[in-house]
């Protein structure tokens, strides 16, 4: 994760964070879930709409929990104040991750 975006969601202080990342990529929206190698604690789930080049980036917990957002515009990143809004997006984010990854771990489960 960049430094600037990683310093933003307060993992770093301007240095880069390595994580874990999946991807999904449907037409010009791509939708993302990170997990920092240091602290696996430390989950950021993304949206990023490649045509207006706007992301917003949610880090939560492994409980689910909304610890902090941040959007970025025309490359300019800024901490959010969390609202009603910010949380609806959240929890569609959420969802769907959960309906990708818990059908994924049942089936490596039955392995």
């Amino acid at each position: 994760m960049p430094p600037h975006i990683s310093t933003l969601l307060g993992l770093t202080k301007e240095e880069e964070c390595p994580v874990m990342q999946g991807v999904v990529h449907t037409g010009s929206l791509v939708q993302g879930l990170d997990v920092s190698v240091a602290n696996k604690n430390d989950i950021i789930l993304f949206v990023v709409d490649e045509t207006a080049n706007d992301q917003s980036l949610y880090l939560t917990s492994p409980e689910g929990a909304l610890r902090k957002v941040v959007a970025v515009k025309a490359g300019v990143g800024d901490v959010v104040r969390i609202t009603d809004k910010e949380r609806e997006a959240f929890k569609k984010e959420k969802q769907f991750w959960v309906d990708r990854l818990v059908p994924l771990a049942q089936k490596m489960k039955v392995r």
